[in-house]
């Protein structure tokens, strides 16, 4: 199981804000994954990809960016079972970039 913080900034809806974090929530709290392990972490972040790209084409945001490797999780958190999962988005019509900076604890 599973601890986590999340930190946002620039959020523009709350719903759409809502429907993101209950969806990544939901893979953190409720499936075992091993977040040092490349292969399970790559492929939680294709179904958060996927899940945004259906976002993206329910013309809901224009542009995501999932980051969770070595360019945001340092040696040491990783050693410590800390991951850093990083997500951004734009929503259609809209200047600003949301982000959810989430914090895994194992």
């Amino acid at each position: 199981m599973s601890n986590y913080t999340l930190k946002t900034n620039h959020v523009n809806s709350k719903i759409l804000l809502n429907d993101v974090s209950s969806f990544v929530d939901e893979i953190i709290l409720n499936f075992n994954i091993i977040w040092n392990s490349d292969s399970q972490r790559d492929a939680i972040l294709e179904v958060i990809d996927e899940r945004l790209q259906d976002m993206v084409d329910e013309q809901r945001i224009e542009q995501w960016n999932v980051i969770c490797d070595g360019r945001n999780n340092k040696q040491r958190d990783i050693q410590n079972k800390i991951t850093h999962l990083d997500i951004s988005y734009r929503q259609r019509n809209c200047y600003n970039v949301t982000e959810l900076r989430y914090t895994i604890k194992q």
